[in-house]
């Protein structure tokens, strides 16, 4: 476990579990080394319990999803952006906002031509343009002007539920609401919407 131990101008004792799994204290520049032994022998239990947390979040970091397949993560010195190949290939600096600009770069070019190809599928053609968002849970949607936006956060699902949300933004070009009449367009081009729409929530 390596220590990491600041001396600091402060009053108080302080402590932190890093997400690379080190454990960093801050304490006054006064206080002798026996204190600071004593307070890390008190919070070992509580040291056990951030280290154990700190261990699977850097185990599930260590892989990403791209359209629905699971790939490793490499992360590489003075590389400047995300790619994919056999794995997904990330910057070792700030590796969490560089797997979001890949989705953002993958996404704009994936969805706007995905969206086309289903436009001519359904034969639904009423669109003015095509946005890309960084919406959280609101993964699509169609303004009365006839824009269609759609969410870079799509890119970790599979294709099939990357369809789902399209087809359903391309019937509201159709039925602006989710009566009846909207389900059953959606039926008709996507059957298994239901299923689709579940992996999505989940």
């Amino acid at each position: 476990m390596n220590i990491e131990i600041h001396r600091v101008k402060r009053k108080t004792l302080s402590l932190q579990v890093t997400a690379e799994g080190g454990v960093l204290i801050k304490a006054p520049t006064w206080l002798p080394q026996h204190e600071i032994d004593s307070f890390l022998h008190r919070k070992q239990r509580w040291i056990t319990q951030r280290l154990a947390a700190a261990y699977k979040t850097k185990q599930e970091a260590n892989t990403a999803f791209f359209l629905g397949c699971k790939y490793q993560v490499e992360l590489r010195r003075h590389l400047k952006k995300g790619l994919i190949r056999e794995k997904v290939i990330l910057p070792e600096l700030n590796s969490t906002k560089a797997l979001e600009k890949l989705y953002q770069a993958e996404a704009k070019h994936y969805l706007p031509v995905r969206l086309k190809e289903l436009s001519e599928f359904t034969g639904i053609t009423d669109i003015t343009r095509v946005v890309i968002t960084g919406a959280k849970t609101r993964f699509g949607s169609r303004s009365s002007k006839g824009t269609i936006a759609l969410s870079w956060r799509l890119m970790p699902f599979s294709p099939e539920v990357i369809d789902y949300v399209i087809i359903h933004e391309l019937c509201h070009v159709r039925h602006m609401n989710h009566s009846a009449s909207f389900w059953a367009e959606v039926t008709k081009y996507c059957p298994e919407y239901k299923l689709l729409r579940k992996i999505l929530k989940e």
